[in-house]
């Protein structure tokens, strides 16, 4: 089982663009939000309904292929870490979405634009950083994956996933490199 967290210290869309990105390269993976200020994705059972109500073995477990997405709700990280413990160990991928550098149970990725040190937030642990059309070293060590095209960040903020491609590919690596 393996599972992430991703957050950005300069752009939480930018977090929310790679967590959408790095569920889509597994065949089964479900994405949390774990920022409870957010409304999305709770259409139907939230992590909020989790906490309060339980889980049921349908939310424990994928039951078809593909990216599940389970909405906050409006419930902080610290009251959800029994249900997260029991999701990420029934779920073959997952991928946490957290609104800051929170302290969470799996490795914690930052998310950061490709950009002159100067225009970032002081960091100094490996990221990953997404091109932004500066042509400097990044910040710290860490992957630099291709800049989304306009048409996957469309299909991201209305809800779809990346069409499979060049930009898709370069996030699949994330999984494997061992994060702290």
């Amino acid at each position: 089982m393996t599972s992430l967290a991703v957050f950005s210290p300069e752009d939480y869309t930018l977090a929310t663009i790679a967590a959408l990105t790095l569920a889509s390269t597994r065949s089964t993976a479900l994405v949390v939000d774990l920022d409870s200020r957010q409304q999305r994705w709770c259409g139907g059972r939230s992590l909020r309904h989790l906490v309060d109500e339980g889980p049921t073995g349908v939310d424990l477990r994928p039951v078809r292929s593909g990216v599940a997405l389970l909405g906050n709700g409006g419930v902080e990280p610290y009251e959800a870490r029994d249900i997260l413990d029991a999701l990420i160990g029934r779920w073959e991928n997952v991928v946490l979405l957290l609104p800051g550098d929170l302290d969470v149970p799996v490795p914690s990725v930052p998310i950061r634009p490709h950009a002159d040190p100067t225009l970032l937030t002081p960091f100094i642990r490996p990221a990953v950083y997404v091109r932004t059309g500066w042509s400097g070293p990044p910040v710290t060590p860490g992957p630099l994956v291709r800049r989304p095209s306009t048409s996957a960040v469309q299909r991201l903020m209305a809800g779809g996933l990346p069409a499979p491609g060049r930009w898709v590919r370069d996030w699949s690596a994330v999984w494997d490199i061992p994060w702290q």
